[in-house]
């Protein structure tokens, strides 16, 4: 009789402890799946104040630089190359030096939009600070174009020496 007192036990023991750690494994995996959607939520929300705060800035930025989309937008409109050879002089009489254009060529209109380029080709001697900050202004400066090549010529007897090559854009009238 004390052996079946003991299986019996034994066996109640057994049932209890199985069913503890069953309702242990089910409160961690309830646990878990909790946490889980708890973390998506944040996820979401993280994603979402992200969104939000990336297109505040974009409407910011779009805001911000409104005034100067239009003055690149007239610029751009009705120059022609006397207008962008004045430019160019401009560019290096703000860099303290002397901006030289020496040849300008109207390309036809590119396919499929209102735009032309002008090619140019100018020279500008000075110190090295000078021609940086010609460089500096150029890139810039409020037309859209490209630079073609740039060429730094130092000679013994003269300052530095820069050659830019570039196509700006302009618009048809």
């Amino acid at each position: 009789m004390e052996y079946v007192r003991t299986y019996g036990l034994l066996v109640l023991s057994l049932v209890c402890a199985l069913t503890a750690w069953g309702a242990y494994a089910y409160g961690l995996t309830a646990v878990y799946a909790e946490h889980d959607s708890v973390a998506a939520i944040r996820i979401a929300d993280s994603q979402s104040s992200n969104k939000l705060a990336t297109e505040r800035a974009n409407k910011a930025l779009l805001r911000d630089t409104e005034g100067g989309r239009k003055a690149l937008a007239e610029i751009a409109t009705g120059k022609d190359a006397i207008a962008v050879i004045g430019m160019l002089e401009g560019l290096g009489r703000a860099a303290n030096t002397v901006l030289v254009v020496d040849s300008v060529g109207v390309d036809a209109s590119l396919k499929g939009t209102d735009l032309r380029a002008v090619n140019v080709t100018a020279h500008v001697e000075g110190t090295f600070a000078q021609l940086f900050s010609v460089l500096t202004l150029l890139e810039t400066m409020p037309a859209p174009g490209t630079v073609d090549s740039l060429e730094f010529v130092r000679s013994h007897s003269s300052p530095w020496r820069l050659v830019v090559r570039c196509h700006i854009l302009t618009k048809l009238d």
